[in-house]
């Protein structure tokens, strides 16, 4: 699925994320470029999201970090859902 399907970027560049329910939240500007190639940069963030969270749990199984230091990344990764910075 595209970025394109996940938001949409308003003329002055104001960057969207279609939350569940049909509502948008802005998720921030971009004036380097065009609709496209802000959805690719918004939609970058996403990726890196989700890797960030396949390592914390990678790390936490192998032993390579504390409970405490996965449960910061977990409290990072809900507040970035809950304010999305990202598409």
């Amino acid at each position: 699925m595209s970025e394109q399907s996940w938001g949409r970027v308003a003329d002055d560049g104001t960057v969207f994320v279609r939350l569940p329910g049909g509502d948008e939240s802005v998720v921030g500007q971009f004036a380097a470029g065009d609709p496209d190639a802000a959805l690719a940069f918004f939609g970058r963030k996403y990726v890196d999201l989700v890797a960030e969270v396949r390592l914390a749990a990678e790390r936490l199984q192998k032993g390579m970090a504390t409970p405490d230091q996965t449960d910061a990344i977990v409290a990072r990764v809900r507040e970035q859902l809950q304010n999305p910075t990202f598409v």
